[in-house]
């Protein structure tokens, strides 16, 4: 599977390092101090970006995930952070029913898409064409092989982490980060990492009970697996 690449990836890096150091000793003590004291991280559902329990349908919910992910990737320009990205893509599927489905994404024009989602931006404006091509990319794998639904993704995954990381990289080039370490090939796949996470936080506030309780392949943290 690809998190199994990631995990060897990981140990790959840690034993041929030569400008850090591993102590397992001190992880265990991290991770000790850390179930005995309960520290939580923030929620999806925390973020006043992030849409709400009952601000969009099921579907718009999970393709909220899918959009976000595809086209968050390096650093924002100062005129243009976070915030400003989920904010415009929220209000985007608030006001216009199915916006961002995969079919209407393929129908989109970068022009189009630049307004609604990049509202604001005043530099950097090579930033559009890539994440443009990368969400189309995006809708055009769960118009095709997906019935042109989010949620079907999820529900032909059988609710395991494991296997939707495993159908969205091996589908996906965007979600494909890897790169070459002394030699090797090693593999990060922290967006998709991410995706998946994000996807877990929208189930989890949608209480559906059966379906995150499936998530049990990798635990609720930001970062799923170990990506260096």
């Amino acid at each position: 599977t690809h998190s199994s690449k990631v995990r060897e990836s990981s140990e790959y890096i840690l034993s041929n390092a030569t400008t850090l150091e591993f102590s397992q000793e001190n992880f265990e003590k991290m991770c000790k101090y850390i179930h005995q004291n309960l520290l939580n991280y923030d929620k999806f559902e925390d973020s006043s970006d992030h849409p709400k329990q009952d601000e969009l349908f099921f579907e718009d919910s999970i393709g909220f995930c899918f959009v976000m992910d595809s086209i968050n990737f390096c650093f924002w320009p100062n005129s243009f952070e976070y915030e400003d990205l989920v904010t415009n893509i929220k209000t985007a599927m608030k006001t216009q029913l199915g916006i961002f489905s995969p079919a209407s994404i393929l129908k989109m024009t970068e022009k189009e898409f630049g307004a609604l989602v990049f509202k604001g931006l005043t530099d950097n404006l090579e930033q559009i064409p890539e994440r443009f091509r990368l969400l189309q990319e995006m809708a055009g794998v769960v118009n095709s092989h997906f019935n042109g639904s989010y949620t079907e993704m999820i529900y032909q995954s059988g609710y395991d982490s494991d296997r939707l990381l495993d159908m969205i990289v091996s589908r996906m080039t965007g979600f494909q980060d890897h790169g070459v370490y002394k030699g090797k090939q090693v593999f990060y796949y922290k967006r998709a990492q991410i995706l998946v996470g994000d996807i877990n936080e929208v189930l989890v506030m949608l209480k559906k009970t059966l379906i995150y309780k499936s998530f049990n392949s990798i635990n609720n943290s930001r970062l799923k697996i170990p990506e260096k």
